[in-house]
């Protein structure tokens, strides 16, 4: 069973990885373990988008539709932003994670913002993320710009997981995404 602590290990290993073959060779090791979790294969389709993505330097050709949207979820998203988005999909694309790496991928410069540098692993826990939020909030709302909802999850770290709605072509595709350390619990 994959634990916290055996995720956090492999994050470290694969931040410590010399090389796309390194970390490869971290992936493979794990994925016994990793077919056992629900949503697996999506995860892995999802970690192998992002890795194939930051190899790549442009373009948007490739892309995963992971998850479609639940009825709860589009109840929740319509109750916070007043757009219907039953039907739809979610969907990760090489540019946004590309996005996210660039921008939000550097340990030194999240480190000065007191967030966490995002990885390609954390691509995998998007099912989980959009399946089991703790909260999901109205986003950008900016005329000539498009709709986004943000999630929030707790998964060790806290998560902050924007997505764009697309209506025409039914889709809430991933923005960015954002780490902060967790805060302290309160003792009562």
């Amino acid at each position: 069973m994959i634990t916290d602590k055996i995720v956090d290990t492999v994050k470290q290993e694969i931040i410590d990885a010399k090389s796309y073959e390194d970390i490869e060779a971290v992936f493979h090791r794990i994925w016994p373990e990793l077919i056992k979790v629900p949503d697996a294969a999506v995860s892995a389709d999802l970690v192998s988008l992002a890795m194939e993505a930051v190899a790549g330097k442009e373009g948007n050709k490739h892309f995963v539709d992971y998850r479609p949207v639940t009825q709860k979820e589009a109840k929740d998203i319509h109750d916070k932003t007043d757009i219907d988005v039953t039907g739809f999909v979610h969907v990760l694309d090489e540019a946004s994670v590309r996005h996210m790496i660039r921008r939000h991928g550097n340990p030194e410069t999240e480190a000065k913002r007191g967030q966490i540098a995002v990885t390609v692993e954390d691509m995998a826990l998007l099912p989980l993320i959009v399946s089991q939020y703790d909260s999901v909030e109205k986003g950008n709302d900016e005329p000539g710009k498009l709709p986004t909802i943000v999630y929030k999850k707790r998964i060790g770290a806290c998560y902050y997981f924007v997505e764009e709605i697309r209506s025409g072509r039914r889709k809430l595709a991933a923005k960015t995404i954002r780490k902060t350390q967790p805060a302290p619990s309160a003792t009562p």
